[in-house]
Formats: structure tokens, sequence, C-alpha cells
């Protein structure tokens, strides 16, 4: 399974989950799915980069764009929640250009294919928004939907992705969100289903069984492209073993559909000792799901799944 990643994702110097877990993340898998997945950089990838700017340029409105490349006005390109500095623009192209990468893989036949972005369900077309810069994550699904793909984006992060849903309504793209906080709620509409409650952050069992819930509802809906917003700052509300059970269950279901799988990170917080592991069992859940489930039965530790 390929996985778009490159130093870029990392270039902003703000020290903070998001724009740095991806190192560790790459780094993590050269050493437990490295018989899996292959690293690839997408500024390698022929025209990745042109279309990335493409996609950006249409879909982010000029003023903010401009603000993420230049840092002027301040306000307006700090609405991440983070801050600003050059890196910033550096990140949001190669990651979104990883995104669109991945896209051009399962549309060209691949089952599933990934890219270590993150920072992207909250922002909307004029301003950041909760830790996110840019909503590359819509911007592939736009992507894929023009090019003639039923599309449906899966959210499990934590939070809600509205800024998801502001990106999608009206177009034919449809998101299943099931959430645990409230941070980003929104109204279901004819795009959107949210699924949310707080009390799923105690009940890990019933927290699962809505997700297979929703699992029908994108089955039900017959996708051709699935994006899957891999969020696993679920945890620590949820702990780990129901973490990777969600991933065993997300990857199993769709392996028995027909769609095909662009795979992101979203959400995951804390120390990377703890949340590197829960990505990584993301992956492996996809590309490698016996060794992952192996190691879900013998209780091994996840950095060394």
């Amino acid at each position: 399974m390929k996985i778009y990643w490159n130093d870029e994702y990392c270039a902003p110097r703000i020290d903070f989950e998001t724009f740095q877990k991806s190192k560790e993340i790459a780094s993590q898998l050269g050493l437990v799915l490295r018989d899996s997945v292959e690293i690839v950089d997408p500024a390698n990838v022929p025209s990745a980069l042109a279309k990335a700017h493409v996609a950006l340029s249409r879909c982010v409105e000029p003023a903010y764009l401009n603000a993420i490349m230049t840092g002027n006005p301040l306000w307006l390109a700090k609405t991440n929640g983070l801050g600003w500095d050059e890196g910033i623009y550096p990140m949001v192209l190669n990651s979104t250009a990883g995104i669109l990468a991945a896209t051009d893989d399962v549309l060209g036949g691949e089952k599933v294919s990934c890219s270590l972005s993150s920072g992207l369900h909250h922002a909307k077309r004029n301003k950041g928004k909760g830790f996110c810069t840019v909503n590359s994550l819509a911007l592939g699904a736009l992507y894929a939907a023009e090019r003639g793909s039923k599309v449906v984006i899966l959210d499990l992060d934590a939070h809600c992705g509205g800024g998801t849903a502001e990106y999608i309504k009206g177009t034919a793209i449809k998101q299943v969100d099931v959430s645990i906080l409230d941070f980003d709620r929104y109204q279901s509409d004819d795009n959107s289903t949210l699924y949310f409650s707080e009390a799923w952050a105690d009940d890990g069992e019933g927290y699962l069984n809505q997700v297979r819930e929703a699992m029908k509802l994108v089955a039900a809906m017959g996708p051709d492209v699935v994006f899957y917003n891999a969020g696993v700052d679920v945890y620590p509300h949820i702990q780990p073993i129901h973490v990777i059970e969600r991933e065993l269950m997300v990857s199993e279901t769709l392996r028995q559909s027909n769609a095909r799988i662009v795979l992101l990170m979203a959400g995951g917080y804390g120390s990377y000792s703890d949340i590197v592991p829960l990505h990584i069992s993301t992956i492996g859940a996809f590309a490698a799901p016996e060794q992952v489930q192996l190691g879900l039965d013998l209780a091994i530790p996840l950095d060394v799944v």
C-alpha cells in the first residue's frame, strides 16, 4: 500500500502533534509494517504539486490562501488556532498533493491508498479552525467526484466535521460522521449525517456499535470511493483496544464492498508513544489486517504490531 509523505508535511516550526506527528508515524511504519507499505514522496509524483496548487486556488478563498502563503493578514493566517510561519504553505501544498496522489491511485484501480495528512475537517473555504488549516479532505472528495466517482466521506475523528459538511453542501458527496465531542457540531442534512453522543466516550462497546450502524449506512450508499478520516483522538476517551477493533471493523467492512479507499490520519493528541501506534494500527488494518488482529489477540503492544 502506498503511503504519501515527505518532510514538508512537518515544515511548520510549531511544535504540535497535528504538524509533527506524521514524521513519527512514517518512521515507525518502516519498522513495523515495512513489508506491507511503501512510503512515496508526493513531490516526486508527476503533476501532483501542480494539481494541488490548482485545487487550492479553486477551493480556498483567495484572501485566506494568500494569508496562508504570506502570513498577511496575520490574524487570518492564524485562524487554525496554532499560529503561522513560513512552513505552513509548503505543508498544505504537499499534504494536499499527497491526498490527490492517493485519490489518483484509487481512481486508477488501487483498492486503498494513504496520505499521512491531518488538520483537515474543521477548516472552511475562508479560514482555518480547530487546529485545521485547509480542508484537503474535502478537496480530495471534490476532485474524485468531479471525475465521476460516487464519493462518501467517513469521519471517525472524535470531533464533528462541520468544515467538511459546509464544503460539500449541495454537491453529490455524502458524509457519515460519528463523533463523541461536540466541537464543530452541525445539523445533519441531505449531504452529511452526524451521529453524536458524548455518552459514547464512556462506553467503548456502545461506540463500536454506533460505528457498526454508520458502516451499514456507508455500505448502503454504494460508494465508488470512501475517504476515511481516521481520527484516533477518540483516545483516551475510548480505550486503545476499542480503537483497534474499530479500525479492523472499518477495514473489513470496506474490504467486502466494491469501494476504494483513501485513508487519512486526522486527529490524535498526546504522547507520541501513545498515539503513533494507534495511527499505525489504522494503516495496518488496511495494509496487513492479519498482523494487527494477531497483535490484538495476543495483547502485543501496538508499537510492535
